[in-house]
């Protein structure tokens, strides 16, 4: 059910929305706001000398951290669905051209393209081929059992015991995982229905890349030590 839909399937008007959305707002600022009294009584039912300002300068510190931790945890997902995102945008372009250059080819086209399409369609095969040693050396080969680290969390108990406390650090791989399984899903799609052998063919040797970058990796000690370093949590 949606949230602005009542029992009967009728749908709120828009000003209602807007108005239980700033309620809403106002409320959880109000919880806010008042986190500082509630740990300053708190605090002086049980006997401790806590000033208000203490407890205001508590929750600063409280945010403060959580703040840091999320950003950390959104630059962890950064790191791990950034290549896969460039790689799977880089080859949906080089399979555009490789259409374009066998219909060119076999005459469907006319002979001669405007020098903006040439140009696109160079930088298209180039950019596939850029996006693929750069991954390979600088990220999957080195890091690639990063997005083996979800599932294996069911299979393995040493990564269990590691992730177990941290599932905010678990959420963050899950990210990385989905945008892994999607770019497979969606490479594989194009491979089934990729009408020329050049596009077929380039499909097939990204789809075959990516799966061996991950399955055939083994180097968890150097996903642990990513994940590490980026959240500065010890695992």
């Amino acid at each position: 059910m949606n949230l602005f839909t009542t029992g009967l399937g009728y749908a709120l008007p828009t000003e209602t929305k807007i108005e239980i959305l700033m309620a809403l707002l106002v409320t959880a600022f109000a919880l806010l706001a008042s986190l500082p009294c509630i740990i300053y009584v708190d605090a002086k039912k049980r006997g401790h000398r806590l000033t208000c300002r203490d407890a205001i300068r508590f929750q600063i510190t409280l945010l403060k951290t959580a703040t840091i931790g999320l950003s950390r945890l959104f630059l962890l997902a950064i790191v791990t669905i950034l290549p896969l995102i460039t790689l799977g945008i880089s080859t949906e372009m080089s399979m555009i051209s490789a259409v374009i250059v066998e219909e060119l080819l076999s005459g469907q086209v006319q002979s001669t393209l405007p020098a903006g399409v040439n140009i696109l369609i160079i930088i298209s095969f180039l950019s596939l081929l850029i996006s693929g040693v750069l991954s390979h050396f600088y990220f999957l080969d080195k890091y690639g059992a990063v997005y083996k680290l979800v599932p294996m969390y069911f299979v393995r108990n040493d990564i269990k015991e590691l992730l177990r406390k941290h599932l905010d650090i678990y959420v963050a791989l899950l990210v990385g995982f989905a945008t892994y399984a999607i770019i497979i899903v969606g490479i594989f799609a194009s491979l089934a229905v990729a009408p020329l052998p050049l596009p077929t063919e380039i499909a097939g040797v990204i789809l075959t890349f990516l799966l061996v970058e991950v399955l055939f990796n083994k180097r968890y000690d150097n996903a642990i030590k990513l994940i590490e370093r980026i959240t500065k949590v010890k695992l």
